[in-house]
């Protein structure tokens, strides 16, 4: 155990994985003319870790009066850190705990390895609940980095939307930025709406993390919590990232319908898009909201990046560093074969490690593709889907000449309009199941398998419907006679 380790105090454990603490205690000794106490040692901890002095009352006293946690920061704590930056030449003022970070990381404190703050940059809306983010194997997204930052930092975008299918690492992508845009941001809020939170908590506790950002309590719930919300992000400039936010649209439905109840999110999009404010909220979701669509052709100040895959330089990165043994060609082809999804290739390199000692060679020639990682992944994506577009998408699983909308009707005989089916498309799209260009639209590389898969269960279980079993029938007669016409000519 480290000597970091032994000095930190349990309530801010997690305070010595981020910063050198030792070396922090020793030079503000230096400064205040003798050692640190123990107490301030545990405030500073937990300011480290992004605790408002309420909070960090509420850890040490158990309850959230900070007047005594106040004083001592204002008479200690600020003016060591004061006199540490005077020492170094540099004339500092702290008037607020939040700046704290910020300032020790500049100095040099936080260690390098390091991708996040404690809890300041990543909170759940569960209280006390950090998201731990782990950058250290993050391998390419350089483009999508640039654009991102050009849309909220160059261009002051008021919504931004990183979209696409689980495993491409949306959320990966969203830490890595947020940890180079720190100092383009007052403050930093991430909540995760993958709990299935109501969305009262949800307004409640993104309130609360907004006022603690800058030392104050929520006394009652405002009566118009989005408002509030909104001139707060007016008066600061704040990046407020929500990810996982498919979480707040329907099962069952066409993509991105709220349930009666959560259309607090959709007038929440609203306002952000199309207010006057300083401030950007990112958006990670497998699904497009409606309300990016509508406002992303007429305004620029709302923008969205879909993922796809990693280039394939990365992807190799990817399986070098699992310690899969192989040739170029081999990992190549591997990787190319899951589409360059990150989590597919994470998930499987661990199932080669784990039941072939790393050899890539003896994993293919099991012809096997998918494990129960990408399965888990994809029925989670199918599970969402209403029934039209179930329908759909085994229809382009079955029939791959099956790739122009107009296609559509002629190929499959479902009781549903040519309006209705445009809109089972563009649904399909907005969930990233489906891809479109010029006209013509593919499935997902990894989706199809699995479908086929699926498909062939139900026809050994007699499960088919009548739709899917007569364009089954009629897809392969038609292979039969194309058969038949090449072996004529």
């Amino acid at each position: 155990m480290t000597s970091e380790r032994k000095s930190e105090e349990p309530e801010f454990i997690a305070a010595a994985d981020y910063w050198q603490l030792e070396k922090l205690y020793l030079d503000l000794a230096d400064i205040k003319g003798r050692g640190l106490t123990p107490l301030e040692k545990k405030f500073l901890q937990g300011l480290l870790c992004g605790y408002s002095p309420a909070e960090i009352a509420e850890q040490v006293y158990q309850n959230r009066s900070s007047s005594s946690v106040r004083v001592y920061l204002s008479n200690g704590l600020y003016k060591y850190i004061q006199g540490l930056f005077a020492h170094n030449g540099k004339e500092i003022k702290i008037f607020n705990w939040s700046n704290i970070t910020n300032l020790l990381e500049q100095a040099g404190y936080k260690k390098t390895t390091s991708a996040t703050n404690c809890r300041e940059r990543f909170t759940s809306i569960q209280e006390n609940v950090s998201a731990r983010i782990d950058l250290t194997n993050f391998v390419g997204r350089e483009f999508e980095l640039n654009q991102l930052k050009s849309w909220i930092v160059t261009r002051h975008c008021r919504l931004v939307a990183v979209l696409g299918m689980g495993g491409l690492g949306k959320t990966w992508l969203a830490a890595k930025l947020v940890e180079q845009l720190q100092s383009n941001f007052e403050h930093i809020i991430w909540f995760s709406l993958a709990t299935n939170v109501s969305t009262a908590d949800f307004l409640e506790g993104l309130i609360k993390s907004l006022l603690n950002r800058v030392d104050q309590e929520l006394k009652s719930q405002p009566s118009d919590p989005i408002s509030f919300i909104l001139e707060f992000l007016h008066s600061y400039r704040c990046l407020l990232i929500l990810d996982q936010f498919e979480s707040a649209f329907l099962h069952g439905k066409l993509a991105g319908l709220y349930d009666c109840q959560e259309t607090i999110y959709g007038e929440l999009l609203h306002r952000l898009a199309t207010e006057n404010h300083p401030s950007c909220c990112l958006i990670v979701s497998r699904e497009k909201p409606q309300e990016i669509t509508c406002w992303e052709a007429e305004n620029g100040r709302v923008q969205s990046l879909y993922l796809s895959g990693l280039n394939t330089q990365s992807a190799l990165k990817l399986v070098s560093l699992q310690d899969v043994s192989g040739s170029y060609l081999e990992k190549e082809y591997f990787v190319n074969l899951y589409a360059n999804n990150p989590l597919a290739i994470n998930s499987v390199a661990l199932t080669i490690k784990n039941l072939f000692q790393g050899n890539l060679t003896e994993f293919l020639a099991t012809n096997v593709r998918l494990v129960s990682n990408i399965r888990d992944l994809l029925e989670e994506h199918l599970n969402r889907l209403c029934e039209e577009e179930k329908k759909l998408v085994d229809a382009i699983a079955v029939n791959e000449q099956l790739k122009q909308l107009r296609g559509i009707g002629k190929e499959i005989n479902f009781n549903f309009s040519m309006s209705k089916q445009l809109e089972v498309v563009e649904s399909l799209q907005r969930r990233s199941l489906i891809k479109l260009n010029s006209l013509q639209f593919c499935q997902e590389s990894l989706l199809r398998p699995y479908l086929l898969e699926k498909l062939i269960e139900r026809v050994e279980s007699n499960l088919l419907d009548r739709e899917l079993f007569l364009l089954v029938q009629h897809i392969l007669a038609e292979a039969l006679l194309r058969n038949h016409n090449l072996h004529r000519t």
